[in-house]
């Protein structure tokens, strides 16, 4: 009699997961995979990048208006640099979604790049003074690029810890944003009482 070739499922099942483990580890795993992430160099060094960034991600908006009339800009065009932000933001984010799904270069090169021109920008901006122009510039950069970055950040989770672990990475960077907005604003606040100037508070942020 000719041999029969048996399928065994259960093998078959465990030989597909292990494409999806990383460093041994299943999804399935959320306590193992949590600490193991925390551990990761990789991971740690991205979160580390998503809590600066989100120490300073609401500020620029929320105090961009008050700093335009701190600086003796009329009232209406301060308001409007909301709504410039605003355009900026959402063309950052169709436009930096549109190009990382071309994959011409690594998607970690245009977080990088994002995040350095909204901490150049912001950094520099105490710079614009009494003028409308530069204002209005600053307010769209920056919410072009922070745009990006909001695009990107699970774009690159992916490149960097794999799509088995997509979940339980965006996850933990979502805990590590959270935490960092919640005091981020609040001290440039501080900044601004002590000081009587935006500068600081922008300077640093950036």
């Amino acid at each position: 009699a000719g041999s029969v070739a048996i399928r065994h499922p259960k093998r078959n099942e465990r030989s597909l997961d292990k494409t999806d483990n990383v460093d041994g580890i299943h999804p399935g795993a959320s306590l193992q995979t949590y600490i193991h992430l925390v551990k990761d160099g990789t991971f740690l060094v991205f979160g580390i990048s998503n809590f600066l960034t989100n120490v300073s991600f609401f500020m620029p908006v929320l105090y961009m208006v008050d700093r335009a009339l701190n600086d003796g800009i009329d009232k209406g065009d301060a308001a409007l640099l909301i709504s410039l932000y605003g355009a900026g933001n959402i063309f950052g984010k169709l436009f930096f979604g549109w190009l990382a799904d071309r994959k011409l270069v690594d998607r970690l090169f245009y977080y990088i790049a994002s995040l350095t021109v909204c901490g150049v920008a912001t950094c520099v901006s105490f710079m614009s003074g009494s003028s409308r122009e530069l204002h209005s510039l600053y307010a769209v950069t920056f919410g072009c690029f922070i745009g990006a970055y909001v695009t990107l950040v699970p774009l690159v989770a992916v490149d960097l810890m794999g799509l088995s672990l997509v979940t339980e990475s965006y996850a933990l960077l979502l805990c590590f944003m959270g935490i960092a907005t919640a005091f981020g604003t609040p001290v440039a606040g501080l900044i601004f009482d002590w000081t009587g100037s935006y500068t600081i508070s922008f300077v640093l942020h950036g």
